[in-house]
């Protein structure tokens, strides 16, 4: 892809993508996908962003919409990244710092209920 110095959501999604990749194997991020079985991924992806601000009214995210399904958190006033959500079909795949893993993990086993 040549750099036309044009920021697009295309070569944005890209270069988010691609700046995980090397944290996902110093194992800083961990990547996980949910398949999502009673509920739309897309509302369980908004009821997780709720608890998740609920939970740490410190760390509200500010959601950048890379495209129509992926989605990235980061905090209002502080320059951290929360995680990445992408919706695919009936799954979810989340990309967040190891440690937040299991915190994402209740909060999406606690939103996939009718």
């Amino acid at each position: 892809m040549e750099n036309t110095g044009v920021f697009t959501i295309s070569n944005t999604r890209e270069r988010v993508v691609s700046a995980e990749r090397p944290l996902i194997k110093m194992n800083y991020l961990h990547e996980r996908t949910f398949v999502i079985s009673k509920r739309e991924p897309a509302a369980v992806g908004a009821d997780i962003i709720e608890g998740w601000t609920i939970r740490f009214p410190n760390r509200t995210p500010v959601l950048s919409f890379l495209d129509s399904n992926n989605t990235v958190l980061g905090t209002l006033g502080r320059s951290e990244v929360i995680a990445r959500l992408r919706t695919e079909g009936d799954k979810l795949l989340l990309v967040a710092p190891r440690e937040d893993m299991p915190i994402w993990e209740e909060l999406i086993r606690k939103a996939d209920v009718p």
